[in-house]
Order: structure tokens, then C-alpha cells, then sequence
């Protein structure tokens, strides 16, 4: 009934009025057409278009207009409010589709742990140090032929003929050296010895006589009642200064052969 009154007054008015009337809210209308709204992080905006974004932000083309977005890692390019293309080596993940929030698409990293060289399905050359299994690259285990695992867990399966099968744990298998006169491991490494040979940093080393601790191939440490001598280990000759392989070749000061031993040289005066 209101606007029905209206109009029939309007129909009344002066026509100079009427015009006048007419032509305020033509001007209305066009002013607010021609005032864009403020675009969203936008940090430079002219008329309905966006040419730069707030920082953390990025453009977005979408629904005829420019937009701003927040940043998706890796992203290359933005549509409407979602990633649609991402740097090369990362998968969008997440359907990007006008509307939805950024937070539903991310760039994936595809390439593999340690991976040199890949294809849509996966690596085919593995760096330095690491061998390719099922288009995976695993820690390269000495010794090992055959690997069977995961790039979180290395097994191995088979060893080479120089190496020996082993296992730490319940999940992991390694390969040991097999060592020379060895007739005993631990956790691939040698811990006991043949007749004839004694235990040193983990290898077999031909027995010294009277040797208590070895250092490679050399007694560091005799029995009681020796002392380290080249390669052996000689009786304690007291005051002996020189050793030749088991036998004292010099004396100290003041001191002289006799019996092989070093004794107290003893001065005899001849006038009685």
C-alpha cells in the first residue's frame, strides 16, 4: 500500500521535480557501482583488480577477479581460493576447486629420500652411498647382495662370500667380515680366536708367548714376571738395559754379564 501511495504521488509532483528526482538516484546508483569494495590482504588494489598481496598472501585469479590467498608452500600458481599448480618434484594434494579453503590443498615433496634421479614412479638413480630398491633408495650395507626393507628399516637378505649374515634386533640384518682365524662373533665383529691366536682390536693375531694384551700385531703388555721385548715378551733380567729378541745384549752402568744375567760389576784390589 506504501509504494502503491508513493507512486501515485509521485505521478502528481511537478515534472521539473520528478526529473530532478529521477536524476539524484541515477547518480546514486552509478557512484556506488564505480566505488570497488576493498579486496581481502590485498596491499595494492585498483578498482576491482589486486596487483600485490599482503606479506604471506599471494594473488589468486578467480571468478573474473583478482584475489589475494594465503601462501600454500611450493605453490606456483593460485585459483580462486586454492593451490593449482605446484613447483616441479611436489603433488598437489587436495582437490583444488574454486571456493574451498586454502588449507585443503598443499604441495607434497615426491622425491624420495635420497634420491638423485626420478620419474612419475619413482627414483631410479639413488645418491651416493645408498642402492635402489623398489624405487626407493636404502643405506648401502658392506657385504650385503640382496636387501629387503623399507627407506626407514635396511635388511639385508644375502651376503657376498667374504661376509657373514647377522642380525641386530628383531627387524634389521647387517653383514659382518668374516676374519682370519676366527671362530667366534658378536654383533659382526670377531670375539674369539683359534689355537695359536689371540683377540687384538677385534682381529686374530698369531700368539706371543706370555703376552697378556695385544695392540695389532704387538705385545703392549707382559705377563708378570716379563717385559716387552720387539715382538716378544723376555724373562725380567734386572738392570739389563738393551734386549735382543729374548736375550739381554747390554747392561746398564755398573753392571756386567754373567750367567746371561746382569750383575754389580765387583772391583778386586790386588795389594791385599
Amino acid at each position: 500500500m506504501e509504494l502503491e501511495w508513493l507512486g501515485r504521488a509521485f505521478q502528481y509532483l511537478p515534472l521539473i521535480l520528478r526529473t530532478a528526482l529521477l536524476s539524484f538516484g541515477v547518480i546514486v546508483l552509478l557512484a556506488a557501482q564505480d566505488t570497488p569494495f576493498p579486496i581481502t590482504n590485498c596491499a595494492t588494489q585498483s578498482g576491482t583488480s589486486c596487483s600485490a598481496c599482503n606479506s604471506g598472501y599471494n594473488l589468486s585469479l578467480g571468478n573474473g577477479n583478482t584475489g589475494c590467498v594465503p601462501t600454500v608452500a611450493n605453490c606456483v600458481i593460485y585459483g580462486g581460493t586454492s593451490c593449482l599448480t605446484c613447483l616441479q618434484g611436489y603433488n598437489l594434494i587436495g582437490p583444488p576447486i574454486f571456493g574451498l579453503a586454502s588449507s585443503t590443498t598443499s604441495c607434497q615433496n615426491t622425491i624420495p629420500n635420497n634420491c638423485q634421479k626420478q620419474n612419475s614412479t619413482g627414483c631410479l638413480v639413488c645418491n651416493t652411498g645408498y642402492t635402489l630398491l623398489n624405487s626407493q633408495c636404502l643405506t648401502i650395507v658392506p657385504g650385503c647382495t640382496t636387501y629387503n626393507g623399507t627407506n626407514l628399516i635396511t635388511s639385508c637378505q644375502t651376503c657376498s662370500a667374504a661376509y657373514f649374515l647377522y642380525g641386530i634386533g628383531t627387524s634389521l640384518t647387517l653383514c659382518g667380515k668374516l676374519m682370519p682365524n676366527c671362530i667366534g662373533y658378536s654383533l659382526g665383529l670377531c670375539s674369539s680366536c683359534s689355537p695359536g691366536f689371540s683377540l687384538s682390536n677385534s682381529q686374530c693375531v698369531k700368539s706371543i708367548a706370555n703376552c697378556a694384551t695385544y695392540n695389532n700385531m704387538a705385545c703392549t703388555v707382559c705377563a708378570s714376571g716379563f717385559s716387552p721385548s720387539g715382538l716378544s715378551c723376555v724373562p725380567n733380567n734386572p738392570h739389563c738395559g738393551i734386549y735382543n729378541g729374548t736375550s739381554c745384549y747390554s747392561c746398564t752402568s755398573g753392571y756386567s754379564f754373567s750367567n746371561s744375567l746382569c750383575v754389580a760389576n765387583i772391583c778386586y784390589s790386588i795389594f791385599g
